[in-house]
């Protein structure tokens, strides 16, 4: 097991602007005065308030942040705190070609430190219409092709690679509108619930859609995202060792209706693609209603796990619909050692541990923060996975 974290979104992105506002080609033409006279007592109770990042002790000072946030020393410290592995989100690399220019600058660094046993991976970006399922053949194409570019500029890192999927969206969809309380509230205001026959009708169209959702599901499956994802992964294959892609469950995404095939002859041996567990998205997903789901996931599952995102998920309010139904709002994408947090952190560790052993892998554990420094989670995790 290998455990480290994508980088601090609070801190690499300050530094990349910096530095483009002080290239030669900066990022606007604005100079960059105001980023030297940012009141620092502002910028200290701001951060310090939300919680973003560790902050010096000593009278806060800009520059002194800003140089403390280089690439160099955010990874050093990461390191110190026992990450062994460091996630890159496409999404902050290909937002800006200067974007982009910065973080390729960055590879010969990135690359120097395999030789001191760091290893990597890309996730690749989530909100740009990297859909390899697409049944728009330009969009699988184009998808297809981003990947291979990506690729060429990353391979020095010898990364694997996260991937999204981009129907998610029928799921999700057929999910909000079809299922649950939405479903009831709708069938309340065209049918109502007065008087037995309008209950029983009630029930009745309640059926009908839960058994009109279970038909079309495996059928846009089968008919459309299947034959969309198979001549993608066939032709990322041709470029790219495809274990290197891992396929990440969503909490809005029917992963066993798509990875089913997968998970069967001949395509298990045939296209050997990888999974990504996120932990967080199961937990949304399942967790309330399922305490086992985390041990069917291994079982179908374990032998393809190659990395896993972690985060803690904690119940932020709750939803009160007019048909008198309750349902916790999910927060994902917390602290490791949130208080409160529904992450059944030993749990997981102790079966990655146990794959680990069985196929002789080295998963990858990794912490996924976006608006919470991920040093605290971090040591947390270091100081767990050491006394296992």
């Amino acid at each position: 097991m290998r455990i480290g974290t994508l980088l601090n979104t609070y801190k690499i992105v300050p530094r990349v602007l910096y530095d483009l506002s002080n290239s030669k080609a900066g990022l606007a033409s604005r100079p960059p005065w105001a980023l030297r006279h940012l009141p620092d007592v502002a910028v200290y109770w701001l951060m310090k308030a939300l919680r973003l990042t560790e902050l010096p002790k000593r009278k806060f000072n800009i520059q002194v942040f800003l140089d403390e946030i280089k690439l160099e020393q955010q990874i050093a410290e990461l390191r110190k705190a026992g990450a062994e592995h460091f996630e890159l989100s496409a999404d902050l690399i290909f937002l800006h070609p200067q974007f982009e220019a910065w973080w390729i600058e960055q590879i010969p660094f990135l690359a120097s430190l395999r030789k001191e046993g760091i290893t990597f991976s890309v996730h690749l970006p989530q909100f740009a219409g990297l859909y390899l399922d697409s049944y728009l053949n330009g969009v699988r194409q184009g998808a297809v092709a981003e990947i291979r570019r990506m690729n060429e500029i990353f391979k020095p890192l010898d990364p694997h690679y996260v991937l999204h999927l981009g129907s998610d969206r029928f799921f999700y969809y057929t999910d909000l509108h079809l299922t649950g309380a939405a479903l009831q509230r709708m069938l309340m205001k065209t049918i109502g619930n007065k008087g037995w026959f309008n209950r029983a009708k009630m029930a009745g169209a309640k059926l009908v859609f839960q058994g009109l959702v279970k038909f079309i599901t495996p059928l846009a499956v089968s008919r459309a995202v299947h034959p969309s994802l198979i001549r993608s992964l066939q032709e990322v294959s041709q470029f790219m060792p495809i274990e290197k892609l891992c396929i990440e469950n969503l909490e809005n995404f029917d992963f066993d209706s798509v990875m089913k095939r997968f998970n069967q002859e001949p395509l298990r041996s045939e296209i050997p693609v990888s999974v990504c567990l996120d932990v967080g998205h199961l937990i949304m997903q399942k967790w309330t209603r399922d305490q086992r789901c985390f041990e069917k996931f291994f079982a179908r599952y374990g032998n393809r796990i190659s990395c896993l995102h972690l985060h803690n998920v904690v119940k932020s309010a709750e939803t009160i619909y007019d048909t008198g139904e309750r349902e916790p709002v999910l927060q994902d994408h917390q602290p490791l050692n949130e208080e409160g947090g529904l992450l059944p952190l030993r749990k997981i560790l102790e079966m990655v541990k146990k794959i680990d052993k069985k196929t002789g892998k080295n998963t990858t554990v990794v912490i996924e923060l976006y608006s919470h420094d991920p040093l605290p989670s971090m040591r947390f995790l270091k100081e767990i996975v050491s006394g296992m």
